[in-house]
């Protein structure tokens, strides 16, 4: 079954954008039908010529052997050939009379293309584009006739330590109302944040639990060194529903098993501790808190049963009464931190939040800590933990600046013990002191008797990666593996984060001058507890309703116009250097985006048919020869000038735009090569 339904999508997503590039030859056909030209054929697919369909008038319909698309050959259309080949006097007739080097048959030929006026030329070259604009305000339109196109709100649902989003003092939960006035969705927001120019700021102005006024903050994206586009760091929002498959996940150190089960689309509507009251819950963000300042404890947690209540929020359909009724309660025991027996180097500061406790008492980016509180002998792991079981105290932070050791007092406030690496690079967050630093994978000591110190880790060791592979889950035949090679994509932070979540079927360390590398099985350490129990929370998003044909039409319209300029922006951001090459998708990185969307389902898949379509309008409009757009500033060089541009005015800037492609086609193929399967 599996192998089908594998076969079917790569079929879909191979019809998709043999469409896309097919409707557009298609306008060109068609325009130059309109205008008599003299069509010699219509392939369905790139050459080798596969079979001839049929013959109509002069046009031979084929069917090429790639099927990626089509082409229209039009008579005199050799070569992207727009205009009679210039006449020479360099041949002479028997009577030595200078003749045309064009043949009668030819030049004469009422049909051939460039035998057409300047204005009908524009019109077939431009067809093609403009078909494709068409059919992606057309597929745009049906995605919002028929709905159910899924959109997520522009809430936080977590903020990377050490971004844009962190220093200015955005928090998870908070509700983004307007990005620089302008109301925004999740797709907004990083749309936005991703055109953004050099050293621009925008201003943010966020709803926040607890807060009786909206709060404004200048936010300067960054470019982010893995996927080289500006960022801000920030997680899409979560929901209180649980995964349809795999919805618990127990993490290696739980301790003990938990009391009940959870069902798939189980959502989450109460919890507290085992000897306490329960709460009603509204967000995942309340469930955050509550398990993180129970995280010693039991906690209870109610569900609603079945797929019904997970149709009642989504609100694709009228929920059973008596279903959502149905409440289960399920107990969940604490969960440990799981440790590897060694304590590694701590880094500088990289990064405040804007009011913070660490901020306001004169902490700086580039203090190295110390000392906490006058302990010395601290393992930099455990300084979130430390910081938040004494909220509302004052603690010491010894740092050292500039070869000098300073002293400052701070109080930490309300905040996680924990936060999540919601990135690779992640620095380690003190949300309590609003500080993140680096921790360096530099062993500084190893416990005995730890599983560091069985794996034969030393004082001094450079740990350089981390190999996971994960425990066999139902249904699973081949286990899967997370590899990590430390440095500034991937820090140690981000690999404890991910041994903490996952049970993990092995776990290999690699170190710096051996050979091999070490097998080691993180053990539960006692009285650290990790606020997170398992629950695998989807992320909140929900069905765009079916639109009004009118109002379809017009979000269509609007929303093609956004592409479009997306593009000319993105384009903007790669010559001034604010976006990098990866930006740039080629074949293989399409088709894998076709596949993937194919996949999904039909309103998605549709939705990135019109999505290619437009992109490929812009493309082939751009001012490079020989694409549509380059023959275009000929048609109309020719149309200021009179009569054709010279030959020689053509010839130069043809060569160029056709090494210049092909030299970003290799550039692209290698790219996608090594982004998709490296």
């Amino acid at each position: 079954m599996g192998t089908l339904i594998f076969i079917w999508t790569v079929i879909k997503a191979i019809l998709g954008i043999s469409f896309v590039i097919f409707w557009h030859e298609l306008g060109h056909f068609l325009l130059a039908k309109w205008n008599g030209v003299y069509v010699k054929t219509f392939s369905i697919g790139f050459p080798p010529r596969l079979l001839r369909l049929f013959r109509y008038k002069e046009t031979d319909y084929v069917l090429g052997s790639v099927p990626l698309g089509g082409y229209v050959h039009m008579l005199g259309e050799d070569e992207g050939q727009t205009e009679p080949p210039p006449e020479t006097e360099s041949e002479t007739d028997a009577e030595g009379q200078p003749r045309s080097n064009i043949e009668p048959s030819l030049a004469n030929h009422p049909g051939a293309f460039f035998n057409k006026s300047v204005w009908a030329r524009m019109a077939i070259i431009s067809a093609g584009v403009v078909m494709n604009v068409l059919l992606g305000v057309a597929c745009f339109a049906i995605v919002y006739i028929v709905g159910g196109r899924m959109e997520a709100p522009a809430i936080v649902g977590g903020v990377g330590a050490g971004g844009p989003a962190y220093r200015a003092g955005l928090k998870t939960g908070d509700v983004v109302t307007t990005i620089d006035d302008e109301r925004v969705t999740f797709e907004d927001l990083n749309r936005i944040v991703i055109h953004s120019g050099p050293d621009q700021v925008l201003r943010f102005v966020v709803e926040r639990p607890g807060e009786a006024e909206p709060i404004e903050l200048p936010i300067r994206p960054e470019r982010d060194a893995l996927e080289e586009v500006p960022k801000i760091r920030v997680a899409l929002p979560r929901s209180l529903e649980l995964f349809s498959q795999d919805p618990f996940l127990a993490p290696p150190g739980m301790k003990g098993e938990p009391e009940g089960q959870f069902g798939p689309s189980d959502r989450i509507v109460q919890a507290g501790p085992v000897e306490g009251d329960l709460r009603d819950l509204s967000t995942p963000y309340e469930l955050d808190r509550l398990l993180d300042q129970y995280r010693d404890q039991p906690v209870r947690v109610v569900v609603e049963r079945g797929s019904d209540s997970s149709a009642e929020a989504k609100g694709d359909a009228e929920p059973d009464a008596a279903t959502t009724s149905a409440r289960e309660t399920v107990i969940l025991p604490p969960v440990r931190f799981v440790d590897f027996g060694m304590k590694l180097q701590t880094g500088p500061i990289v990064a405040l939040r804007a009011g913070s406790p660490a901020e306001e008492a004169g902490l700086e980016p580039g203090d190295v800590i110390v000392a906490f509180d006058g302990n010395r002998d601290f393992d930099p792991m455990r300084l979130p933990t430390l910081a938040a079981d004494r909220i509302g105290e004052s603690i010491v932070l010894t740092v050292l600046r500039e070869d000098e050791e300073l002293d400052f007092s701070v109080e930490p406030v309300e905040g996680e013990s924990w936060s999540p690496a919601i990135s690779p690079d992640s620095p380690l967050n003190i949300d309590t002191l609003g500080l993140a630093f680096r921790v360096e994978p530099t062993v500084v000591e190893v416990r005995d008797d730890s599983p560091a110190a069985r794996a034969g880790l030393n004082p001094g060791d450079e740990l350089t990666g981390l190999r996971f592979t994960w425990k066999l889950q139902d249904g699973e035949t081949e286990p899967r593996v997370e590899e990590l090679t430390f440095g500034p994509s991937a820090s140690w932070v981000y690999a404890f984060d991910w041994t903490q979540r996952y049970p993990a079927q092995s776990i290999e360390l690699t170190v710096a001058g051996r050979d091999r590398a070490e097998t080691i099985t993180p053990e539960p350490v006692e009285g650290w507890f990790f606020p997170s129990r398992g629950l695998q929370l989807q992320l909140n998003v929900a069905p765009i309703p079916p639109l009004s044909v009118s109002e379809a039409f017009r979000r269509a319209g609007t929303e093609t116009l956004g592409v479009i300029t997306s593009f000319y922006t993105l384009l903007q951001r790669l010559a001034e250097g604010q976006v990098g090459t990866k930006g740039l998708s080629g074949p293989i990185r399409i088709a894998k985006a076709m596949y993937d969307f194919a996949g999904v389902n039909f309103i998605e898949f549709l939705y990135f048919i019109g999505f290619i379509s437009i992109n490929l309008a812009v493309v082939n409009f751009l001012p490079i020869p020989p694409l549509d757009g380059g023959r275009m500033v000929f048609l109309i060089g020719e149309a200021v000038r009179g009569r054709p541009l010279p030959d020689s005015w053509q010839a130069l800037p043809t060569y160029l735009g056709i090494f210049f492609l092909l030299g970003l086609m290799v550039f692209v193929l290698i790219q996608d090569t090594l982004l998709t399967f490296f």
